[in-house]
Formats: C-alpha cells, sequence, structure tokens
C-alpha cells in the first residue's frame, strides 16, 4: 500500500507538515459551499507514519506522513444519493465516484452509453450522472435532465458541491488535472507520442508522479513531457534539456507496446487499469487525461519484468574484475545531486543477482542480453536475497529477447 496519496481503503496519507495548509483549503472550501446552502465536510487524521526520502546530497532521512480521511457530506436531492458521474468517451467510460460514496459501481457502467432514464433519449453527451435510490436502484440521468427528474431547485448546489469534494480529493491525493501549454494551446498530443516522449523523460528524469511532485517540488513526469511535447524553447537555459528528453525510435518502438498491451486491459476488474485501457485507446491525451497516460509506461514496464528463479549466492570477489554475460531483469531510475542514476539489475547464468549504479542510461531493455567487463564492489543482501554490486561496467548488448 502507497503511504502517500490514496491508499486504497478511502484514507490518504500526507506530509504531517502540511496539515495546517491542507485544513486552511477545508476551510475555504466550506466557507464557498456554505453559500450554496449545504453542509460542508471536515480532514479527520486517523493514524501516523514515517516515510523514507533520500535528499539532496544522497542522505536517507524520515519524514512523518498523517493518515487522514475526508469526514463529508455526499450530495443528496430528493432521496437521491449522487454516486458517480460517468465521464463519456470514445473508447469507453471513466467513472468518478462521489467523494464519501462507499457504494459500488457495477462494471455496466464502464461501457454504458450516455443514456438518460428521465427523458429516455440517447444523444451526444460529455458526461451523465449516476444516482442511488433510497431502495438501491441507481438511475442515469443527464446534465440538463437533473433538475427537472429531482424537482428541486437543488441541483446546482448539488453539483457544486460534488465538484468542491472532488477538488479536495485531487488536492491531497495527487489526483488533480495536469495543464500545460503545449496541450492547451497546441491541441491534443497523439497518444504514441506522448508515451514515447514519457519514456525519454523518464530515461533522463526517472518517474516523478504528480503526487511525488506535491510533496518534493520535483516537476512532475506529466508536465515535463507535456514541456518537452512543445515547441523548442528560446531560453538556452531549458534547450538543452528539451532535446535530451526528445524520444528515439526505441522509444516509439515500447509506445507502441504500450498502447497494445493497454488495449488488452478490457475487462480487467482493476479500476485503475480499466481507466487506463480507456485513455490510451482514445488515439490521443487531453491534459486531464495527462497523469494516467504518463503511468502507463511504469505499469507496463512492471507488468514486463523479467523475475527468474534467483540462486542465493554472490560472485566473484570484492574488487575483482569479470568477463560477465548478464540478463537485464529490471532497470529502474534514482535522482541525487549528481543527476539521474540508471539502476540495472541482473542475473548470470546461474542465476545470481547483480546490481549495477550507471550514471547513464546505456538503452538496454529489460531481457536484453549483455556481455562485458565489470569490477565487483561489494557484496549485501536486500530481501533475504544475496546481491552483488558492480562497478566500472562496459557491456554491450549480445541478444534482445524475443517479441
Amino acid at each position: 500500500m502507497s503511504k502517500l496519496g490514496a491508499r486504497g481503503d478511502g484514507s490518504f496519507g500526507i506530509m504531517a507538515d502540511r496539515m495546517g495548509e491542507l485544513n486552511h483549503r477545508v476551510e475555504v472550501l466550506n466557507r464557498r459551499v456554505k453559500k450554496l446552502g449545504v453542509g460542508g465536510l471536515s480532514i479527520e487524521q486517523t493514524g501516523y507514519d514515517m516515510v523514507k526520502f533520500t535528499v539532496e546530497g544522497g542522505q536517507t532521512r524520515l519524514f512523518p506522513i498523517a493518515i487522514v480521511r475526508i469526514v463529508g457530506q455526499v450530495p443528496v436531492i430528493a432521496g437521491y444519493k449522487f454516486a458517480a458521474r460517468i465521464e463519456h468517451l470514445e473508447t469507453g467510460n471513466i467513472i468518478s465516484k462521489a467523494p464519501g460514496y462507499e457504494g459500488e459501481i457495477g462494471a455496466e457502467y464502464r461501457e454504458c452509453k450516455a443514456n438518460c432514464n428521465h427523458c429516455s433519449t440517447f444523444r451526444y453527451r460529455n458526461d451523465t450522472f449516476l444516482l442511488e435510490a433510497m431502495d438501491g436502484r441507481f438511475v442515469q440521468v443527464g446534465r440538463n435532465c437533473l433538475q427537472d427528474f429531482l424537482r428541486s431547485d437543488d441541483v446546482a448546489a448539488a453539483l457544486k458541491l460534488f465538484s468542491l469534494l472532488q477538488s479536495i480529493v485531487s488536492t491531497i491525493g495527487g489526483m488533480g488535472e495536469v495543464v500545460g501549454s503545449s496541450a492547451s494551446e497546441g491541441g491534443h498530443l497523439p497518444t504514441l507520442d506522448f508515451l514515447a516522449t514519457t519514456a525519454a523523460v523518464i530515461r533522463e528524469h526517472g518517474w516523478v508522479s504528480k503526487a511525488s511532485s506535491y510533496e518534493t517540488g520535483v516537476l512532475a513526469t506529466a508536465k515535463r513531457v507535456d514541456f518537452v511535447s512543445g515547441p523548442c524553447p528560446k531560453d538556452t537555459r531549458y534547450e538543452g534539456d528539451w532535446r535530451a528528453c526528445q524520444p528515439t525510435d526505441a522509444d516509439f518502438a515500447e509506445a507502441g507496446a504500450i498502447v497494445e498491451w493497454a488495449a488488452g486491459l478490457e475487462g480487467t476488474d482493476n479500476d485503475y487499469l480499466h481507466n487506463l485501457h480507456v485513455a490510451c485507446a482514445l488515439g490521443y491525451v487531453e491534459s486531464r487525461h495527462m497523469g494516467i497516460v504518463a503511468s502507463a509506461v511504469v505499469a507496463y514496464r512492471r507488468a514486463h519484468e523479467v523475475k527468474p528463479a534467483v540462486t542465493n549466492k554472490h560472485v566473484g570477489k570484492v574488487g575483482e574484475r569479470l568477463e560477465l554475460e548478464l540478463r537485464i531483469t529490471r532497470i529502474s531510475y534514482g535522482q541525487s545531486q549528481y543527476g539521474t542514476t540508471t539502476i540495472y539489475t541482473f542475473v548470470n547464468a546461474d542465476g545470481c543477482e547483480l546490481t549495477w549504479f550507471s550514471s547513464r542510461d546505456l538503452g538496454f531493455k529489460v531481457g536484453d542480453v549483455v556481455v562485458g567487463k565489470a569490477s565487483i564492489k561489494k557484496h549485501d543482501s536486500f530481501r533475504g536475497v544475496l546481491q552483488t554490486h558492480i562497478t566500472r561496467g562496459s557491456f554491450e548488448a549480445k541478444t534482445a529477447k524475443a517479441s
């Protein structure tokens, strides 16, 4: 379970020293909804935890985090509870449950049409709302029919509360929209281009989620992709990074594989993977979907990690330089004051695990077999598995994993 952001049980983890800022934002929200004649919400701290970060200089520090829960009011009008908003896209639906609503939304609404059960007509609608009656029945109603269906003047207030509650979830969960200049001013980005650029950005800067960006101040991957996808900056301070993050043929090849993988997620029971399937299938990326589409690169790589049986023993002697033939099982990235470090994990023919912290990305992929020389830096263990750390590596690809 992730410690920061949404934790999967309705609670969220935030940096403890930001509790004051969060409570202030909630107070502002409550003043706004009070004018609408509806109840407000509050933040309840339910626990306390610690999270480990690597700070400038490479040192590890522990930071306290607060576990919080939104105690709020799901909009209810005329006996109907607002359960969810259904965003209708060409490739399927994205479902956003009402904050505070704890019921289950049936899987059939992932693919339902933009029908309105009130007027019984189907026409093009950007979204519809799912209402739950007192007896548990669901009713799907178009935005323009809500007031007539509910016979109430409180519809506008309920929709506003729905929106404002989601803004608080976005704030504490790192799930808000990512809006950038290139997408908003130059149209939507093609999914293949966006994913290829994301792969290039991760190669140069590592993966930074919006939640992580909020806590560390490091620019989120999706925002950096938005910048790199635009024209070359005239300011020479940023031109070098822009050029370094331009995607290669290999990045485009991986992007194509990711789109194919995401297309195969249709019918999954996992809500995140379902939304990923819908967003990637569009063929273009809207600014509000940049965060989830960018995460597809990380999700794809994790899903395709090679996990061979590992022989629990060390390789060679510390200080010894060896000829090696290794298969790459994992590639990750780390940040330090010196820039991005590429972390390669290998196994040799005997199944022994080796790790190399390289100062640069050599363009290898998970599954590649490499040959070359390296020196044994140290022996240690991680989660009970003996690891051999190598340094001064000089490798070239021998064969690539068959597709």
